[in-house]
């Protein structure tokens, strides 16, 4: 993908079937010499007949084309997923000093086993051990 400046040659609105507004953005741009004017897959309310936006086109179809500048939304995801990494990092870090503190102050306790008694009053649906 070659970078390029495009200018917003025409933009077409029309109503859908649910009463949705559609916009459709029209740029051109050069490429070696030769103009190139094609539909854009996205529209902002910035957009105006006359701005010149950031492009990039695909030198085997120059027809081929993405915008530039929607990056904010990208980082917007990224950072937000930093955020959950982050926390949950610490949280993980968290446990695991509290686990070793748990081994560290752990004590083992002698017993001598010696008998077993049944509890015959005891019953569970109707059985008992």
């Amino acid at each position: 993908m070659t970078a390029a400046e495009a200018e917003i040659v025409r933009i077409t609105t029309e109503r859908g079937a649910d009463d949705e507004t559609n916009h459709r953005v029209y740029v051109a741009f050069d490429v070696d010499g030769e103009e190139h004017i094609t539909e854009i897959g996205t529209y902002t309310s910035s957009y105006r007949v006359g701005k010149v936006i950031k492009i990039y086109y695909d030198n085997d179809n120059p027809d081929r084309v993405a915008v530039g500048d929607d990056y904010g939304i990208s980082i917007f995801i990224c950072a937000f997923g930093f955020i959950f990494i982050a926390v949950g990092g610490l949280s993980l870090i968290k446990e695991h000093r509290a686990y070793k503190r748990y081994l560290k102050n752990l004590r083992t306790v002698y017993a001598t086993y010696t008998e077993v008694s049944v509890n015959e009053n005891y019953s569970v649906n109707g059985h008992n051990p």
